[in-house]
């Protein structure tokens, strides 16, 4: 049986973006890794999409740096995420989404 694939979403514009990664850290870090495999975007305060691969980063907030990009796709039949990198784009198909934002664009559904 293959891994679900989970995107935990964090950081964002609000000032509880310090407050989300820290959330993100401890939802990332109970994730049980024997059945799902992560997939990390935080949204920096200025609302970039960061694809990050590590909770190490989100608490060093090194993720902020991160070259490569990560958009969940709108497209109702995709049900995936662009993931741009290296100058490539491909997209991976996902099963969930958790939104760890807070305050504005976050809590207020803007996300969903």
């Amino acid at each position: 049986m293959s891994k679900k694939k989970i995107v935990v979403v964090f950081g964002g514009q609000s000032s509880e973006h310090d407050i989300s990664c820290i959330s993100a850290s401890t939802v990332i870090e109970n994730i049980n890794r024997d059945k799902y495999d992560v997939i990390l975007i935080g949204i920096t305060k200025k609302g970039e999409w960061k694809l990050t691969e590590s909770v190490a980063d989100i608490k060093s907030g090194a993720w902020e740096k991160s070259e490569a990009t990560a958009i969940i796709s709108p497209e109702q039949t995709k049900g995936a995420v662009l993931v741009i990198r290296d100058g490539k784009a491909e997209y991976v198909k996902v099963d969930l989404v958790i939104p760890a934002l807070h305050g504005l664009y976050g809590e207020d559904g803007t996300i969903q």
